[in-house]
Parts: structure tokens; C-alpha cells; sequence
């Protein structure tokens, strides 16, 4: 079995470093010169993309084009899977773009290259698919999350970013906001730390994934709006108890 891996930044290389015990993982970064990967050789995009299995470990605002790129070395036989936190996006643009009987597994891992380190490994972690493809290598490829220990939910890619603009759009909005970032004072609570646990959360991962799953995912606006609307009426609400 042989992985190519489109893209190998910290995500990229945390998969690479997942797949390696299960066959030959070759990836393709035009960014890079050299693997920082050992065992992963760097490799021309249309070497990759005609892998037997790709993983398109690209930020959501580059997938189209990227697509576009390797659309023609890719194999009818060969399974896409894309790891991209919001869903339909992406498996709208690979249905346009790729042949109807085109192998695509559309997942969500629920985990980061930092929650993986600080875990020692992806036992215990959950993986969201959103297509299962029958062929035998997304077959092979359940097998393989089962095997590293990832926890499998099956959701369509609609109700996938319904609930993911409720709770990991929104939590990263919330997060974002610079007042939470103060340091503790004298009196920080319980309560206050487990905010400021929050915010160190959210600030390991990029803010190009921040940005991305807000302009891609089409059901983070009514939540923001809904969330900014439900404050202020509990701040009005407040201002009429004061003294």
C-alpha cells in the first residue's frame, strides 16, 4: 500500500507518521526541500497524487485549487481522503471535479498535530466520516483508524457542520476574543482557568484554520449572530437589575 500525502506541514506530518507502519508513505510540499519526516520521501505532485491512497492535508482555502492540480495523475482506483474541518465544501468541489465512481472519503479528524504529541499517539482520539467509499482500500483505511485507536463516527457532511459551527466554530470564536488571553490575577477561579485552558487550546492551532472554517462553513454566521444576540440580552438584562 502505498500513501501519497498532498501537503506536509505539522498536520501533513502527523499523518505521515501515522501511516508509516502500514505501507510506503511518499508526500508532496512546494514549500519544502527536504522531509522532516524520516522513512517519508518528498516527491513530485504527480508521484503523490497517483498513490494509492492521498491524503489532502491542505488548508481548505488552497483545496479547490489543488484538486485542480492533481486531477490528472490521480487514478480512477485510488482513494481521496480529505481531513478538512468543515465538509460540504470539499466534497462538493471533489464531486466536480473527479469522476463520478472517484473513491472519496470525506473525514474530520478531531485532533491536531499538538493533541496527538501531547497524547503520544492517536488512541482515544475520534475521526468523523462523512463518506465511506465501498472499495476495499476505504475498507483497508478503516481498518487502519481502528487500528491507531481512532474513535469512528459516521455523519453526513450537513449535519457534520451544523454541529461543528455550534461547537468548534463557535468555541474558537469565543476564544479569540483578546480579554480572555489576560493573565490570572489574584483572584482567578477555577472557572476563569478553565477559559484560559481554552484560549491556550485554540491558539495552538492556526489562524488560517480559524478564518477558514468561519468563510467555508455555511452555518457559522447564524451561530455567531445567535450567540452575540443571546449576550446582548443578557447584558441588557443585567444593566436593568443594577443598582
Amino acid at each position: 500500500m502505498q500513501f501519497g500525502i498532498i501537503g506536509l506541514g505539522r498536520f501533513g506530518q502527523c499523518w505521515a507518521k501515522l501511516l508509516l507502519p502500514f505501507g510506503n508513505v511518499i508526500a508532496h510540499d512546494a514549500f519544502l526541500k527536504s522531509s522532516p519526516v524520516e522513512g517519508v520521501r518528498l516527491a513530485a505532485l504527480e508521484e503523490a497524487a497517483a498513490a494509492d491512497i492521498i491524503f489532502l492535508t491542505i488548508p481548505i482555502s488552497s483545496f479547490q485549487e489543488c484538486c485542480h492540480k492533481i486531477a490528472a495523475y490521480v487514478s480512477p482506483s485510488s482513494l481521496l481522503v480529505d481531513v478538512c474541518s468543515v465538509k460540504e465544501f470539499p466534497l462538493q468541489i471533489m464531486g466536480e471535479l473527479f469522476p463520478q465512481e472517484q473513491p472519496i472519503m470525506g473525514t474530520h479528524p478531531l485532533f491536531g498535530a499538538d493533541s496527538i504529541e501531547k497524547s503520544a499517539g492517536a488512541a482515544g482520539h475520534k475521526i468523523v466520516l462523512c463518506t465511506i467509499p465501498q472499495e476495499a482500500k476505504a475498507h483497508r483505511m478503516i481498518e487502519i483508524f481502528q487500528h491507531i485507536g481512532l474513535e469512528i463516527i459516521t455523519l453526513s457532511a450537513e449535519e457534520h457542520d451544523k454541529q461543528s459551527a455550534s461547537m468548534q466554530a463557535l468555541a474558537h470564536f469565543i476564544g479569540r476574543a483578546p480579554m480572555l488571553a489576560a493573565s490570572p490575577g489574584i483572584v482567578s477561579t477555577p472557572s476563569f482557568q478553565l477559559l484560559q485552558n481554552m484560549v491556550h487550546s485554540i491558539k495552538e492551532d492556526s489562524e488560517e484554520l480559524f478564518w477558514d472554517m468561519h468563510r467555508y462553513n455555511p452555518y457559522t454566521r447564524s451561530v455567531r449572530e445567535k450567540f452575540l444576540k443571546e449576550l446582548m440580552i443578557l447584558h441588557h438584562t443585567l444593566n436593568r437589575l443594577s443598582l
